[in-house]
C-alpha cells in the first residue's frame, strides 16, 4: 500500500467520525471546513470523493407539510 493510500484511508476514517458527530447532516463543504480547522489539508473534491467511496449520504431535514384540512365552513376560533 502505497503512501497516498494509507493517507486517504486515515482521512477516510476522520471524514466518517466528523459525519458521524454533525448527525450526518454536514456535506463535503463543511466536513472540509472541519478538517481545515483540526489543521488537515486536502481539497473539498477529495473529501468528496472520499465521502461517495464510503457511502456518507448526507440526511436532509424533513420540510414541514400541513396536514389539516382547513378548507372548512367551521370556524377555527371562537371570537368573542
Amino acid at each position: 500500500m502505497n503512501q497516498r493510500a494509507q493517507h486517504n484511508e486515515l482521512l477516510g476514517a476522520q471524514i466518517y467520525e466528523l459525519f458521524e458527530q454533525n448527525k450526518e447532516r454536514y456535506g463535503s463543504p463543511r466536513i472540509n471546513q472541519d478538517l481545515t480547522a483540526l489543521g488537515i489539508k486536502c481539497s473539498q473534491k477529495r473529501v468528496a470523493r472520499l465521502m461517495k467511496e464510503h457511502d456518507l449520504v448526507v440526511r436532509k431535514l424533513r420540510r414541514f407539510v400541513a396536514t389539516t384540512y382547513s378548507g372548512h365552513a367551521l370556524p377555527l376560533r371562537r371570537t368573542y
